[in-house]
């Protein structure tokens, strides 16, 4: 995938699946905070990435209120937090080839 993410990955989703609402608000949503651990990646910011998977799902169903096993049968706030990882290594991966 190339980051940052642009309009033009949710024309490609548009393309590939058919117009859906809800996937696209929540690609709205979920596409600048993706663009946003890229962005640290390339400054070799640490602290906040990589995202500890486990820790972000129990702090999930602590704020939601809702059990971990229910947020873990969805298997959607793992799979935004692998995609939110992937970024920040890429643009780790890009800042090193840049230095090369």
């Amino acid at each position: 995938m190339k980051y940052p993410i642009t309009e033009a990955y949710i024309a490609a989703m548009r393309l590939e699946f058919g117009p859906n609402k809800a996937a696209e608000e929540a690609h709205q949503a979920i596409i600048p905070v993706v663009n946003a651990a890229y962005a640290a990646g390339l400054r070799g910011e640490g602290g906040y990435y990589p995202l500890d998977e486990d820790e972000e799902l129990r702090a999930f169903a602590e704020a939601s209120g809702r059990p971990l096993e229910r947020i873990l049968a969805n298997r959607l706030l793992p799979l935004m937090a692998r995609w939110v990882n992937a970024a920040y290594a890429q643009g780790q991966q890009d800042a090193q080839e840049c230095l090369s």
